[in-house]
């Protein structure tokens, strides 16, 4: 049980119990076997932490033994388990090159075999007792789409379709959808500042402000057209669908320049 502090008001304390504790991962964090942008960049020596274990590229090992995260995650009390689907593993070609894509009934998907084995980490997470929310872009994108990336309007459209297929393979498994994770901080990194992994060139300062504008702008295109769908859709539940924020807030350590800043 979650223990409110003294001194709320009664309808603050009444909206404070409808919190639920929950812990995730993001499958660049978590997953091993994965083939993906996260470990080019690892490999080319731009994650300084990368080397600090003698086997990185397992990262948690969470693809082949998930029962240890979500054991952790269980004994910790937590309600909602949070699980990142990598859209590089479920669409590991173009789609638009790739002449399979459209093969039992999926528009994108590729790995039946992935795809099953997300279906059984949700059934894990289910029953371990905590409530499945799944997050359908947290900051990898397929290695096909990093050249456009999200300021390219064709790859906002086929993370749509993505996202479609997930809504419905694994609706039935779902409490609650994040379409994007902190959109604003993968846009920053990625486009604006060039601090991630990106093949398109960043450019000066004016193309940099440009490739981060159409990045939010896409990806705000791409939550509504998922949001819309899943609540379209009779294929499935009408389950939640919203995005995570990153929100700081920053105070100065004191003096009008401080406060200024």
């Amino acid at each position: 049980m979650m223990r409110v502090p003294a001194g709320l008001p009664g309808n603050a304390i009444a909206k404070f119990k409808n919190v639920k504790f929950g812990l995730g991962t993001a499958p660049a964090h978590a997953e091993n076997a994965a083939d993906d942008c996260w470990k080019d960049f690892a490999d080319a020596g731009k994650v300084v932490n990368y080397t600090n274990h003698p086997e990185p590229e397992k990262r948690l090992n969470f693809w082949s033994r998930p029962e240890i995260e979500l054991d952790l995650a269980r004994d910790a009390g937590a309600q909602v388990y949070r699980l990142g689907i990598d859209w590089g593993r479920l669409v590991p070609k173009d789609p638009r090159t790739f002449p399979g894509a459209a093969l039992c009934g999926m528009r994108v998907i590729q790995d039946a075999k992935a795809l099953a084995k997300y279906r059984d980490l949700l059934i894990q997470v289910k029953n371990r007792g905590m409530d499945p929310m799944v997050t359908m872009f947290h900051h990898s994108l397929p290695k096909w789409a990093l050249d456009g990336g999200w300021p390219d309007s064709e790859v906002k459209d086929l993370f749509v379709s993505f996202c479609k297929d997930l809504i419905d393979e694994l609706g039935g498994q779902v409490s609650s959808w994040v379409v994007i994770n902190e959109p604003f901080v993968f846009s920053l990194l990625t486009y604006g500042v060039g601090y991630w992994p990106a093949a398109r060139s960043a450019g000066n300062g004016l193309q940099k402000f440009g490739d981060f504008r159409k990045s939010i702008n896409n990806m705000v295109q791409a939550h509504k057209e998922v949001y819309a769908y899943s609540h379209e859709s009779s294929r499935h539940p009408r389950v939640p669908v919203g995005v995570a924020h990153f929100i700081a807030s920053v105070v100065g350590a004191g003096g009008i320049p401080s406060k200024i800043l």
